[in-house]
């Protein structure tokens, strides 16, 4: 069977996420699992919780979570210590969550003792990269969260094209400063289209390959995700980081609905 991407077929292909049904599936003790302390997804919504809780207590957890094998000095120095008797045993494998915290949670809540699992290698990077899209690809993620998910996306993606490095600054204290200069770079070049074919007086316009270039990548993040586009993702989810701290914090713990 064909293997399944989280909507990134064009995009990682290292991050290639196997069928369940093409790959062996393997239980893991739940306490010898650990979550991802990069997760992007940083609040749970507990109504949801609860309700997976009852799904798997009554079905048990249908879709293995992923994870990868880490070190011993890792595990330990994130992990509970009421189960330092099983820290300390150093032959123990010990595994850290890539896609499936809520189903860790839920299954822990529900009173298992262990959860079917997909057992990845993969680099810190690749690991960001699924947890990005799987939640990316949530249709009730906060929206705070998905602005600044999209930008760690965008911002791993154009990484890896080094002529992104021309759109950084020594001084950028933002660090998706480089991701934002291009997506308004975007933005201006389409304004500047536009006034040409109104016979107005274009603004200052980049129109190079350089531009060109990174922007099919952006397009194919989004394009990816299929959410939204740039555009849209510009006009009404970039101005959220412009608001007041309070504010962006009560958003972020789903204390105010933002529409």
């Amino acid at each position: 069977m064909a293997k399944k991407r989280l909507g990134i077929d064009a995009l990682f292909a290292s991050t290639a996420v196997p069928d369940a049904d093409a790959v062996t599936v393997r239980r893991l003790l739940l306490e010898t699992i650990v979550p991802n302390p990069n997760q992007p997804r940083r609040r749970l919504d507990v109504t949801a919780l609860n309700a997976l809780v009852e799904s798997i207590r009554q079905s048990g957890v249908l879709q293995p979570i992923i994870v990868r094998e880490i070190k011993h000095s890792d595990f330990s120095s994130n992990f509970s210590s009421n189960f330092s008797s099983l820290t300390n045993n150093q032959t123990t494998p010990r595994y850290e969550i890539v896609a499936g915290e809520r189903r860790w949670q839920a299954a822990k809540l529900a009173g298992l003792s262990d959860i079917p699992t997909i057992i990845r290698s993969l680099s810190d990077q690749d690991a960001l990269q699924i947890a990005l899209v799987e939640n990316l690809q949530r249709e009730d993620l906060n929206p705070i969260e998905e602005t600044e998910g999209y930008l760690a996306l965008l911002k791993l993606k154009l990484n890896s094209d080094e002529d992104f490095a021309s759109f950084s600054r020594a001084n950028d204290i933002d660090p998706y400063a480089d991701v934002l200069r291009l997506l308004f770079t975007m933005n201006n070049n389409r304004t500047a289209q536009k006034d040409t074919s109104e016979n107005k007086t274009p603004r200052n316009r980049v129109n190079n390959n350089v531009v060109i270039k990174l922007s099919l990548l952006v397009e194919a993040v989004f394009s990816a995700i299929g959410k939204t586009n740039w555009l849209s993702f510009i006009q009404h989810r970039l101005p959220l980081r412009r608001l007041p701290n309070d504010v962006l914090d009560a958003l972020r713990a789903g204390q105010l609905e933002y529409t």
